[in-house]
Formats: structure tokens, sequence, C-alpha cells
């Protein structure tokens, strides 16, 4: 019984760990990310308002993909398997635009 408590507690332990540890790797993918722009827009001497700007796109195109590149991934696909993941990521938009009506 101790035996299985421990079981038990070690693999919801090393669960945890890994949710902690991909959450650490992505906010350290989003830090690199920014860190990297910026220290391109301070070597090429781009203004400060301007520099902001970009970091705040750089920041609102993150929080919409989640830092993932939808576009680099799905042309690694085949071309029927990215038409099937594109026809299921926008078939709500297709249904209800008035053009394919």
């Amino acid at each position: 019984c101790m035996l299985l408590g421990a079981l038990v507690y070690s693999s919801i332990f090393a669960n945890v760990n890994v949710l902690i540890l991909a959450f650490d790797s992505i906010g350290h993918r989003y830090s690199g990310r920014v860190q990297s722009m910026s220290e391109v827009l301070k070597f090429y001497k781009v203004s400060a308002l301007l520099r902001a700007r970009v970091l705040s796109n750089l920041n609102h195109t993150w929080n919409l993909s989640g830092g993932y590149n939808l576009h680099k991934t799905l042309h690694s696909l085949p071309r029927a398997l990215r038409t099937e993941v594109c026809l299921n990521l926008y078939e709500k938009v297709v249904r209800e635009a008035p053009m394919f009506r």
C-alpha cells in the first residue's frame, strides 16, 4: 500500500515537472525572440518609438500564435494533408463567407 502511494505520488510529481518545464520552454523561446529583436533594433539605431511598436507587434503576434509559425508548419506537410488541415481550421469562415454560398 505504501509502495503504491509512493508510485502515485512520484508519477504526479513527474507530470507536474514536465508541465512546468514545457511552460518554461515556451517562455524562454519568447524571451529569446524579444531579446534578439531588441538587440537588432538597437544595433541599427532604430528610434525608441519605432522599437516599441515593433516589440508590441511581436508581443501581439506571439499572443495570437503561441509562437508557432502555422505557415511554415503547414508547408512541411504534403499538399493533400495541408489542404485538409486548412479546411478544418477555416471551415467556419468558409461556411459564413457570402462569397462561398
